[in-house]
């Protein structure tokens, strides 16, 4: 097996993806669509993307999604996010999807709870187009945010575990691993444990290697 034959074979092939960060996963498709709605930003797609090939420094990757934020800061930005990555995601044969965000206030007037809820939504109307995937969401704890922002994550999560029909799962520690310590974090994501939340927590992210361990539990 060769060729185009070979890749419609592996398109089609029933796949799992459990680690999907939300606007890491843009294509470029998406991309351009976003970047045309905010023309005065001067984003450029080579700001935002990395190519096949390409080395990118863990500083370098960061930078790249504050970049990223600004062209996806409205709820309008969030949903249309949601809905491409979930539908590139099922064309490629992916049956259960389990995306990732950190809930952010934007300069937009977005709020973290109007993120999650728009996250959602996106969500909701890719299952009542038909699509064949079902998605789970878990919000993110962004270790730059420290354990103050962390513990407004779980209440979030909490509250939102309760009300979204199963679709909030739990909660993901990530972010700059070079910033604080994960025992920091020890109080709220115990909380979120005795509150039934499951946790994903990314051990490493190395430069370069694109080594990451992220465990569900």
């Amino acid at each position: 097996m060769a060729g185009e034959g070979a890749l419609q074979f592996y398109r089609e092939l029933p796949k799992v993806e459990l680690h999907a960060h939300l606007n890491g996963s843009i294509s470029t498709a998406t991309m351009k669509k976003l970047m045309a709605r905010k023309p005065h930003l001067d984003i450029h797609n080579d700001m935002t993307m990395i190519n096949k090939g390409q080395k990118r420094t863990l500083e370098e990757c960061f930078q790249m999604f504050k970049i990223i934020h600004q062209i996806t800061d409205t709820a309008e930005d969030i949903l249309l996010v949601t809905k491409d990555v979930i539908k590139e995601f099922a064309a490629d044969g992916v049956k259960y999807l389990e995306l990732r965000s950190t809930p952010r206030d934007t300069p937009a007037g977005l709020t973290k709870r109007a993120y999650v809820e728009t996250v959602l939504e996106g969500i909701k109307q890719c299952k009542e187009e038909g699509l064949d995937i079902d998605v789970g969401f878990l919000l993110a704890i962004d270790r730059r945010g420290g354990p103050t922002a962390a513990k407004e994550t779980v209440k979030l999560a909490e509250d939102f575990f309760c009300s979204s029909n199963e679709l909030v799962l739990g909660l993901d520690l990530s972010g700059d691993p070079t910033v604080g310590h994960g025992k920091d974090f020890m109080e709220p994501l115990d909380k979120a444990r005795q509150s039934g939340l499951k946790l994903a927590l990314h051990l490493s992210e190395v430069s370069n290697t694109n080594f990451t361990v992220s465990l569900l539990f």
